[in-house]
């Protein structure tokens, strides 16, 4: 009880006291109104520890919903953390992937050049060489035509 309630009983006794000694001459109404007094009284000390009861309880749900919101809270912390661990390395194997495609298509880009200009010199070989065969053909047709018409001029003489 606190000083608030004591004062109200001691209100109470008073007013019971005085209720009493100006109804002496009527003792059965004095009697009832003690007796109403007294389940007043019985009352409000009932409701009062009913409501510090409830409000105990009150207060261990707030403190248990407290524990259980900031375990959510941390467990959701710490999940968040995992993803930004996740996704950064997710990002870093995604740019190192992306430097080593860049890396082979240039050495691709090089070797096709490469490939590329030693075809190109082939092909030019290749070319040179059947410029220069035809020649040497056209000489050996010439020199074979020649031969032959002078075979035949020998002859036809």
């Amino acid at each position: 009880m606190n000083a608030h309630d004591i004062i109200l009983i001691i209100l109470y006794a008073i007013a019971l006291v005085v209720v009493v000694m100006s109804f002496s001459n009527l003792i059965l109404i004095g009697f009832t109104f003690l007796l109403v007094m007294i389940i007043t009284i019985m009352q409000k000390i009932y409701v009062d520890s009913s409501l510090e009861k409830q409000s105990k309880k009150i207060e261990e749900m707030d403190s248990k919903r407290t524990r259980l919101v900031d375990l959510i809270l941390q467990r959701l912390e710490s999940f968040s953390k995992t993803l930004q661990l996740l996704r950064h390395e997710i990002s870093t194997v995604v740019s190192s992937n992306e430097n080593k495609i860049q890396e082979i298509r240039h050495e691709a880009s090089v070797e096709s050049e490469k490939q590329y200009r030693e075809l190109a010199k082939k092909i030019l070989d290749v070319e040179n060489r059947t410029t220069e065969i035809k020649k040497n053909l056209g000489v050996v047709y010439s020199t074979i035509d020649e031969r032959l018409k002078e075979m035949e001029e020998k002859k036809s003489l």
